[in-house]
């Protein structure tokens, strides 16, 4: 059965990390929230506006997009390999 009390608390809790610096603060400044909505609102529509008007395909890049997955993919194994390794 799900309690309704405890996921609606987990969202409050989310919701208020999102809100606070890296001291666990709430953001009060105007700046710190100029910055805030700049980087996760503004900068996002514009990024994922920016290859529409562009007039960017995806298949233009798609040789791009297979090298970058390739590359993280073997990095992100080697990073697990050697955590395990190192206990």
């Amino acid at each position: 059965m799900l309690d309704f009390r405890v996921l609606n608390a987990i969202k409050n809790e989310a919701k208020k990390s999102i809100k606070s610096d890296s001291d666990d603060n709430l953001i009060e400044k105007n700046q710190q929230k100029i910055v805030y909505y700049l980087v996760f609102y503004v900068f996002p529509i514009i990024l994922a506006s920016f290859p529409f008007f562009a007039d960017i395909k995806l298949s233009d890049l798609q040789s791009y997009i297979g090298t970058g997955i390739s590359i993280f993919t073997g990095l992100f194994f080697s990073l697990l390999l050697n955590i395990m390794s190192v206990h």
